[in-house]
């Protein structure tokens, strides 16, 4: 990518993006957050187990078996 590209995106970008953007455009000044932001997300390889609770997950997910994103918060909060 270019700084062309990069221009050309963020002058697509909807009004309602733009301070987000402008967030994360930001914190890539600062070497320590641009190393987070362009780390590989793993680097290790998934296990077999890893593999199965990814399916369970998605079958969950395909079946609306979810919890909702409050419940799981204040279970969360729960737990500290």
């Amino acid at each position: 990518m270019t700084r062309a590209d990069l221009h050309r995106l963020i002058d697509e970008l909807p009004e309602s993006s733009v301070d987000e953007a402008a967030v994360v455009l930001s914190h890539l000044n600062d070497p320590m957050v641009a190393k987070h932001y362009t780390a590989p997300w793993d680097d290790e390889a998934l296990s077999p187990d890893d593999l199965a609770a990814l399916g369970a997950a998605e079958r969950d997910a395909e079946r609306g078996d979810v919890a909702p994103i409050d419940q799981v918060m204040r279970e969360a909060d729960a737990a500290d």
